[in-house]
């Protein structure tokens, strides 16, 4: 079992009313498991995204997460294997922070 802390960044984006707002890990985690395979979607890798990405939907920062080892290694892949399309210094310290832990 891993533990998640839905922290905050100074990732923005515009939000569906229009307005700026922060992005946190949890979005962050969302957008990776959203991110194609590179040899395309199987329903069996939809079924474990999805349960991965149900533990993030509405997460306000600051709330933890607990998810099983399974689903915990499932983003974890997920985020390792984005190709982010703009660079930022949060992506970063999110990799590492889910780096941090597996150990």
């Amino acid at each position: 079992m891993k533990t998640f802390l839905n922290k905050e960044t100074s990732i923005t984006m515009n939000n569906q009313a229009g307005d700026r707002v922060s992005m946190s890990y949890a979005e962050l985690s969302v957008t990776a498991l959203n991110n194609p395979p590179e040899k395309g979607w199987t329903t069996s890798e939809m079924r474990d995204r999805l349960r991965v990405s149900s533990k993030l939907e509405d997460v306000e920062a600051g709330v933890t997460i607990d998810f099983e080892d399974a689903e915990f290694n499932k983003l974890k892949e997920c985020v390792l294997a984005v190709k982010w399309n703009f660079m930022h210094k949060d992506i970063v310290a999110f990799e590492d922070y889910l780096v941090g832990l597996s150990k």
